[in-house]
């Protein structure tokens, strides 16, 4: 879990610099509506954002290649997600339960999407 976090009006505030969001990092946070992920970002593991109930919109920075395993899986209300230009990889559950997720633009990067992506 990542301890050093804000949310303000709903909006995801993460600590400058950070480069990596390890495996549940944020898995439940109830708080969280928006996510504009900083450009420093790298790297997104597994069930980052798993059961964010509450979020609606994400915005993924260019650095970012791959969707790890459920990342955003039961994430509810989720209905925007902002994918970016060199992501090759949306990892099996990613999107698991978003019900709400109506559609998505795949870049022309995308080489592999995994089971019930």
């Amino acid at each position: 879990m990542i301890r050093d976090f804000q949310t303000h009006n709903g909006e995801l505030i993460l600590p400058e610099g950070i480069t990596r969001l390890e495996g549940g990092a944020l898995a439940g946070e109830g708080d969280i509506i928006r996510a504009v992920l900083p450009d420093t970002i790298e790297f997104i593991g597994e069930e980052v954002f798993s059961g964010c109930m509450k979020l609606e919109e994400v915005i993924l920075p260019p650095k970012v290649t791959e969707l790890h395993a459920s990342v955003f899986a039961a994430c509810e209300s989720l209905h925007t997600v902002i994918l970016p230009e060199n992501l090759t990889m949306i990892g099996e559950g990613a999107f698991l339960s978003c019900t709400a997720l109506r559609q998505i633009r795949l870049p022309d990067s995308l080489r592999e999407i995994r089971e019930l992506a």
